[in-house]
């Protein structure tokens, strides 16, 4: 996670047929599908996208990413207007080893 104190990023990417892990921030986020294929799920929709697509995720809504494809996806997250975010994931995490990934705590 890189940032500053009113935007942060955050750059990940999925082997075929993994995915992130289900979670809340705490703050709003901006997903952009660099390449690859994906399933987003946010709340209570999932939809299934190609590389290019644009997705908002609101503060604290449950949401995953899965790579359908046959190649590694590459996403880009943003986040505004926060200093500090905390996922929460319904599972541990590689690799904080914890469900909780908060950036106060991260070098």
């Amino acid at each position: 996670m890189h940032g500053t104190k009113h935007l942060a990023t955050v750059y990940f990417e999925i082997a075929p047929g993994d995915h992130l892990g289900r979670h809340t921030d705490s703050a709003e986020e901006l997903l952009i599908v660099l390449s690859g294929e994906v399933e987003i799920t946010v709340a209570d929709e999932t939809a299934k996208d190609p590389a290019g697509t644009l997705a908002l995720v609101p503060k604290m809504a449950a949401h995953n990413i899965t790579n359908i494809g046959d190649e590694n996806v590459r996403v880009l997250g943003v986040f505004g207007g926060a200093n500090n975010i905390v996922a929460t994931f319904d599972k541990d995490w590689l690799p904080t080893h914890s469900n909780v990934v908060d950036t106060a705590t991260l070098a």
